[in-house]
């Protein structure tokens, strides 16, 4: 325990340390009150000098905006005096020009050539399908020479509309401009559909004046090509024979399309079969039932016969059944598959010259025949989707044939005896397959590719297939007599690599000699054309490529042409 004198210093020094905790804390509150005094005093110097600022930056603001103000007046009132300075010289200089463009037109190369050269030009343009109308839009000299000219309006596409009154005397009066236009010399080409199947009320009255038109001893007279692709049903025979009971001594071709029929065809083939000695061309739509067999007349003049719908699920009886084989001086057919394989005798064949089939399983008719020899006057012919027979015993004599377009199985190809073609067109799309051993096996060119004997000797090939690389270069190097190659792309696949390479191997081959590389044709020795139908982008190096071909065989002294150029599409026929 401490003593007494120790707990009285104890005390003492206690009492001490209370007083001078006392006077800190004083001295603390002291410092704290001055602190805040500083804080306000700041607080409030700023204060005022924030309020100076804003009230600075209101006034520059007001001046700012008065000098935008300013800017903007002076802008606008620089323009309104440039344009006041200028609008009349631009007024001059757009009259100067007028005048300028005027004498230019004047002496454009189009003025210069002599207005014959401009019709024949502007004949081709409405031969391909083009209007006259839009020739005469262009200007007021290409309206002169437009309307000036009867035979640009030769076409007539007499179409009344039937939909309401308003319409049928709409197309009437433009039919009797076209006429006007067409004066009363130049032959005629009409188009008649006057019903449509829109219609629901008929306007006969606008029909009737239609037909005296185009009807008359006059107007018949006049009649080159007719096609029929609806009659007026609404007109009865006996409205139609006083208007087309006249000779037609110039008409060379009729086509009839869709379902035709009525009186107006029947009234047409009696004038034809009585008075068209100039008749040669008979187009029918595979749906029109059409006996011509009351119509000897006909049948001894067609020389050209052509199906306008090559659709093939069409199972009725086609059109001119029984009819094609009394025609004995046709030179032109292009025929579906149904058509022929109704007759059992095809010597209507023996004097065609030019034959397009599609659709036809060469087995199901004697045509094909060998031993009958039907096609030994046949010098062109194109088989779309046609199917070879089964079983071949000698391959049929075509000695006169000079192109061969096959579309479809390439296997029809070898079906043919053929000296050698100036044109072998071999266009495939749909793989054929068979099964062996239970795989799927593509065997596109099998047949003129595996029997080297079969393979036709041509001049001109035009080859689209998606057989191998391999295959087409086995099967060009078994033709040495070519001379120019068309490879077209395959819609599908395009333009392969190993096709690519393929090429080159049949185009060139690299030969050392002397240490240096050059360059020959090693397959196709007689070869002088290649033509690439593609597109650029489908291989970037194509045309360098073709371009190093020709400038190699033109260095060496050999005729070489080459060229890329886009796809055709060759299967339409």
């Amino acid at each position: 325990m401490p003593t007494e004198s120790q707990a009285a210093e104890a005390q003492r020094l206690l009492a001490q340390h209370a007083v001078r905790l006392e006077d800190v804390d004083k001295k603390i509150e002291a410092l704290v009150v001055n602190r805040d005094q500083q804080f306000q005093l700041v607080v409030e110097e700023t204060g005022a000098e924030i309020k100076k600022l804003r009230a600075l930056i209101k006034e520059h603001q007001v001046a700012l905006a008065a000098i935008e103000e300013q800017k903007k007046a002076r802008i606008a009132a620089i323009n309104r005096q440039w344009k006041a300075d200028t609008g009349a010289l631009q007024t001059k200089r757009n009259r100067i020009q007028v005048s300028s463009d005027v004498q230019h037109s004047l002496l454009a190369s189009i003025r210069k050539m002599p207005s014959e050269l401009l019709v024949n030009i502007f004949e081709h343009f409405v031969r391909e399908g083009g209007s006259p109308w839009t020739l005469a839009l262009v200007s007021v000299a290409w309206s002169k020479v437009v309307f000036s000219t009867c035979s640009f309006w030769s076409t007539i596409h007499v179409k009344i509309d039937t939909k309401s009154a308003r319409t049928a005397n709409s197309s009437l009066t433009r039919l009797k401009a076209h006429l006007r236009r067409a004066g009363t010399r130049s032959l005629l080409d009409l188009h008649l559909c006057f019903f449509t199947i829109e219609s629901r009320r008929p306007v006969t009255q606008q029909i009737l004046k239609a037909c005296e038109l185009i009807g008359g001893r006059d107007m018949l007279a006049r009649w080159r090509s007719v096609t029929l692709v609806q009659p007026p049903l609404t007109l009865t025979q006996e409205q139609l024979e006083p208007i087309f009971a006249h000779p037609l001594p110039n008409l060379h071709s009729l086509t009839v399309q869709l379902r035709c029929r009525g009186s107006l065809l029947d009234i047409v083939l009696k004038l034809i079969d009585t008075s068209a000695k100039a008749f040669r061309i008979l187009s029918v739509d595979q749906r029109v039932k059409m006996d011509l067999r009351a119509y000897p007349n006909i049948l001894k003049r067609v020389e050209v016969l052509r199906y306008t719908n090559n659709k093939e699920e069409y199972l009725g009886r086609p059109a001119l059944f029984g009819s094609l084989s009394l025609m004995r001086a046709l030179q032109v057919v292009k025929l579906p598959g149904s058509v022929v394989a109704h007759h059992q005798t095809q010597d209507w064949m023996r004097s065609v010259k030019k034959a397009t089939f599609f659709g036809l399983d060469m087995g199901s008719t004697s045509l094909f025949d060998p031993q009958r020899e039907y096609l030994l006057n046949l010098r062109r012919l194109s088989l779309v989707r046609c199917s070879p027979p089964s079983y071949q015993p000698s391959r049929i004599k075509t000695p006169n044939l000079r192109v061969l377009k096959v579309v479809g199985d390439l296997a029809v190809t070898s079906c043919f005896d053929i000296p050698i073609l100036d044109d072998l067109s071999l266009i495939s799309h749909i793989r054929t397959w068979t099964r062996h051993s239970g795989k799927r096996e593509e065997e596109v060119l099998r047949a003129i590719c595996w029997i080297p004997s079969k393979i036709p000797r041509s001049r001109h090939l035009q080859l689209q297939t998606i057989a191998s690389p391999a295959r087409t270069v086995e099967f060009l190097k078994e033709m040495p007599e070519l001379e120019r190659l068309t490879i077209q792309e395959h819609p599908i696949v395009g333009l392969s690599y190993d096709l690519f390479a393929a090429l080159k191997e049949v185009v060139e081959d690299v030969v050392h000699a002397d240490g240096s590389s050059q360059r020959k044709m090693a397959v196709c020795p007689a070869l002088q054309n290649l033509t690439i139908k593609a597109p650029s982008a489908s291989w970037p190096h194509l045309s360098e490529w073709v371009t190093e071909v020709v400038a190699v065989r033109q260095s060496l002294g050999e005729p070489f042409e080459g060229v890329v150029s886009g796809p055709v599409d060759e299967t339409q026929n």
